[in-house]
């Protein structure tokens, strides 16, 4: 009689891991691709390098230090140095 319900017990414990191990193979995550890292945490950059094709006058500068960016976000407006009529403005962009 005891034997039977150790055999029992045994066949329980052997059946919850089996449940836990089909529920995990489903609900895994799924893998990265080769080269991609996942990570939490937090990236801060020092320095970055801005430049205009152009010289020209600084006419308005639209952010401050520590602002954040998207990409495309305007950053500043230059106002061309040399005559030609097609610049009138240039706008940088990040």
């Amino acid at each position: 009689m005891k034997t039977w319900r150790i055999g029992l017990g045994v066949l329980a414990v052997l059946a919850l891991g089996a449940l836990v191990l089909a529920l995990w193979m489903l609900w895994r995550p799924t893998p990265l691709a080769p080269g991609i890292l996942e990570a939490n945490g937090r990236i801060e950059g020092d320095q970055a390098a801005v430049g205009a094709k152009i010289a020209g006058k600084l006419v308005r500068l639209t952010v401050r230090e520590g602002d954040g960016l998207e990409s495309g976000a305007l950053i500043a407006e230059l106002a061309p140095e040399g005559s030609a009529p097609e610049l009138l403005s240039l706008s940088v962009f990040v």
